[in-house]
Parts: C-alpha cells; structure tokens; sequence
C-alpha cells in the first residue's frame, strides 16, 4: 500500500512547472495526510525543484480514488495511443486541461500514472488533436524508476531507435524521416539518485507523432 501511495505522489513532483499538474489542485485532504508527501519532497530534492504538493486521501482498499487530485491508473500500452478522442479523455480522467495549440493541432493535457512499480511512469501527458479530431501527437513529460519497459514499447510499437550522443548521461531513442527527427525520448538520471524514491530515477521526456497518418 505504502508503495502506491507514494508513486501516486510522484505525478506531482516530477510535473513541477507543467500548468496542469500545479495550478488548481487542493492542498488540503479530507483526512489527514500521507506518507507520498515525504517522497514527493524528496524526488524534488533529487530533481533540483521546490515542491508543492496535496495530500492524498486512500480509498477503502488503499488505492487513491480517482478525482482531480488523484488520477486514475492507466495501462502503460494505453496510454500511448493515437486512436482516442478528446472525449474519450475527458469520460477517462476527472480533469482535463484543453486549449493548448501547437501549430494547427489542439492539446489535451492529463496526469498520467501508470502503476506503483519502479517500471511505471508518473507525469504529465498531452494528446494533440486535428481539426479532425484526430490525435497525431503525444507528449509524455514525468519520471521513472526504470526505463527497460518504456524502451521496449517505444522500440517495438514505434520504431523508435537509439541514437549516439556525446551527451553519456542522455540515453536517445528516435524515428527520423529525411534526416530529420520525428518522434523522439530523452531519458536523463535524476541530479541526485535517492534510495527512498525508486521510482523517479530517471526523468523522461517523450515526443511520438503519427507521421504516417
């Protein structure tokens, strides 16, 4: 139990300075509060950022419901997805942050938390949509205690590929077309590795286009 709710604290850390994950949200719990707000400080400590963070309320079972401040749990495979629509999103999570343009394309941005294991992802997700209403970017933004299971999806689903860098603390996967790159992950370690915050290790950044659409 205590490993859930310590990774459900995670999404609010490693989002520091994303609009949706820090504006809006209750500092305040219905009943006391929970031990995530220790790692929460803790991760922005290793992260180099100042935290502000609610407390998370359990459920009956130990699992934080789903509500604004504790965002369901979404499968990993479906999170990453380009065949959803804004309203499948807005019946899936209770919070949405819409109006966000890049280009001609409108943005759709949600917490994502995909489990409590050190494999899982906690953060910041955005789908793109065109006029459409079809979905032909994602960006994922958050933290992660190891990235094997993300490589392997990106790889394998994606075509995703690693890449040489002179950077040796930036692992790079990307598909280019014509020289150019067009979906792209950055996996970087956090500054400061702590034992007590397995599964925020490794900060993520996360760009897949559908080119081929």
């Amino acid at each position: 139990m205590i490993g859930r709710t310590l990774f459900y604290g995670l999404v609010f850390t490693v989002a520091v300075g994303l609009p949706y994950l820090t504006s809006g949200w209750s500092k305040k719990d219905a009943k006391g509060t929970s031990p995530a707000a220790s790692a929460m400080d803790q991760h922005a400590a290793a992260s180099g950022h100042a935290s502000e963070h609610p407390s998370l309320a359990l459920g009956s079972k130990g699992t934080p419901a789903a509500t604004e401040s504790h965002p369901p749990l979404v499968d990993m495979a479906d999170a990453f997805r380009f065949d959803i629509t804004p309203n499948y999103l807005m019946q899936r999570w209770p919070r949405v942050t819409a109006g966000l343009p890049v280009s001609n394309l409108q943005g759709y941005r949600v917490p994502l938390v995909t489990g409590a294991g050190e494999t899982d992802l906690a953060g910041s997700l955005t789908y793109y949509f065109n006029p459409q209403q079809q979905c032909e970017r994602i960006e994922f933004r958050g933290a992660n205690g190891n990235p094997n299971r993300l490589v392997q999806m990106v790889t394998s689903r994606f075509g995703l590929t690693r890449q040489s860098t002179e950077d040796a603390g930036l692992h790079l996967y990307q598909t280019r077309w014509n020289g150019e790159a067009v979906s792209e992950m950055k996996i970087r370690p956090v500054r400061l590795i702590r034992a007590a915050t397995p599964n925020a290790r490794y900060e993520i950044e996360l760009t897949l286009v559908n080119w081929k659409s």
